[in-house]
């Protein structure tokens, strides 16, 4: 289950649980934004780890990067609270019949913008991950997987023309029309969506929705050999998107 913009609304993580059953679910996903600013310790353990205790103690989760989580002065410490293979922000890894490709999104904003003060270079850092992911999507690994699914902050398409957006897609859409991933996973806007192929884009995108109650999403990612299925499930229980590719 992959959860976005949580922006420490700790009851999310419980209320958003499909049928309130973890059982179901081999690990877990958090696709970004899930603090404001992490500044001390105790923005990690009050903030996630206590209120995703129910979850995190029994399976594994992924701190997958938003644009909040570069904030704060403890936000540098992520490589030591959270485990990135190759000491990278971004990583692949195949699990059952699915490979999943996680990509650090980065700042929305140009590296340029006065709030950086002159400390981020996040447009080359995205050319590095393009570079790194045209080699994993053409991997024997990732060809020997029935279906791949990006997980990334920031969606490319059906979003704004910031900065960060145009530069992620720039980056990184070429390489997914090339070697057909099945679908892309985001949130970032804070107001959901489910895209399926169109003129712009040959893969399904999912843009999770926003932390308030009532427009709150989570989404539930399954795959057999035979079959990948993708719901994004608003926190009342209703269905806003489904993907079903054989």
């Amino acid at each position: 289950m992959i959860y976005n913009d949580v922006h420490e609304a700790k009851d999310t993580y419980k209320d958003l649980v499909p049928s309130h059953n973890i059982e179901a679910y081999d690990f877990s996903i958090l696709n970004g934004d899930s603090f404001h600013y992490v500044t001390n310790q105790k923005d990690i353990t009050e903030k996630l780890l206590q209120p995703f205790s129910f979850f995190e103690t029994s399976r594994p989760f992924i701190m997958n990067r938003g644009n909040h989580e570069t904030r704060g002065s403890f936000s540098r410490l992520f490589k030591k609270l959270f485990g990135y293979p190759e000491n990278k922000f971004y990583q692949s890894f195949k699990l059952g019949p699915i490979y999943w490709i996680l990509l650090d999104s980065g700042e929305d904003k140009p590296d340029t913008h006065e709030v950086y003060g002159g400390t981020v270079d996040y447009d080359n850092y995205r050319k590095e991950q393009a570079i790194w992911l045209e080699k994993v999507l053409q991997s024997k690994e990732r060809k020997a997987s029935q279906h791949t699914v990006v997980v990334s902050h920031i969606p490319i398409f059906h979003s704004d023309d910031w900065h960060g957006t145009l530069h992620n897609r720039s980056c990184f859409h070429p390489l997914f029309q090339k070697y057909k991933i099945d679908a892309m996973i985001t949130g970032h806007t804070h107001k959901y969506g489910y895209y399926p192929p169109d003129k712009d884009h040959n893969y399904t995108i999912f843009i999770g929705g926003g932390p308030k109650v009532g427009e709150r999403t989570i989404i539930d990612v399954n795959g057999d050999k035979k079959s990948l299925d993708i719901k994004m499930i608003k926190d009342n229980g209703d269905v806003l998107g489904h993907l079903k590719k054989a």
